[in-house]
């Protein structure tokens, strides 16, 4: 693998189906170097990854993207509320054309959480694409009681607690957007009962590296056993104990050494 990469920071903006989407260059690529494109949580954004990007990328010698789904960051903002498709229209037409319109030909998706869902969908959508592998933090491939339970609380307690504040700093206008967008599609009775992607799921034939951790408020290992046992591709699950819901940075240093790891050895 290449070891020469420019660090870059400077937010920038790509305009897809009218919405204006930022994104930066953590690090940018050289000549036929592979991308790790970075996929946000449902209440995540390009920043909200803070340096995590950059280490992963100079631990294996790729290039790194993060950037914000539209109604996230300082992305354009949506109506509500979000067509309870969202996550496959990100997947199969949003993410592709982005992908393009950065010229990224080889690319290794990290995803976490609808972010481990939306690579998934976009993977078994599209198995002949340039996509190389995908690195999954706790995705969702159906919807578990826990699942509603946690974000029910996270609702209830969002205008006492510190978590307004603290995602106003990332997503400023875009802030009730990004949350009440995400809330009040996943509390919807007839989402709860009706989302699933694992009709995608039988279609990824990428190496796949999954994160779970074993106190994650928001979904139980079936979410795991239900991938593991219809992906097609290869596929290795990493069960991290003391963990919740963002293994990135409640164990960083296992995150960082099993991904290195995987991109090194599939040489991406």
């Amino acid at each position: 693998m290449k070891q020469d990469f420019d660090l870059v920071d400077e937010t920038k903006y790509l305009n897809i189906d009218g919405k204006n989407i930022e994104y930066q260059w953590v690090i940018e690529p050289k000549q036929d170097q592979g991308v790790i494109v970075f996929l946000h949580e449902g209440l995540g954004c390009k920043d909200m990854w803070k340096g995590f990007p950059k280490k992963l990328a100079q631990q294996t010698g790729l290039a790194a993207l993060t950037y914000s789904r539209a109604g996230y960051g300082l992305s354009s903002s949506i109506q509500l509320p979000r067509n309870q498709n969202y996550m496959q229209d990100e997947g199969i037409d949003v993410l592709p054309k982005l992908l393009s319109a950065l010229g990224i030909q080889k690319s290794v998706l990290f995803g976490h959480s609808d972010g481990g869902s939306i690579a998934l969908i976009n993977t078994g959508a599209h198995p002949n694409s340039s996509v190389q592998a995908i690195i999954l933090e706790a995705p969702h491939v159906f919807i578990e009681k826990k699942t509603v339970d946690s974000i029910t609380q996270v609702a209830k307690n969002y205008q006492n607690s510190h978590l307004k504040k603290a995602l106003s700093k990332y997503h400023g206008d875009n802030l009730d957007c990004a949350f009440y967008g995400f809330v009040d599609t996943w509390l919807n009775p007839v989402y709860a009962k009706n989302w699933n992607i694992e009709g995608y799921v039988k279609n990824v034939n990428v190496p796949t590296l999954l994160f779970q951790g074993d106190n994650d408020e928001f979904g139980t290992s079936e979410q795991v056993n239900r991938i593991q046992t219809q992906i097609k591709g290869e596929f290795e699950a990493v069960m991290i104990e003391n963990c919740g819901h963002v293994p990135h940075v409640e164990q960083p240093d296992i995150v960082l050494k099993r991904s290195t790891d995987f991109l090194k050895r599939l040489a991406v």
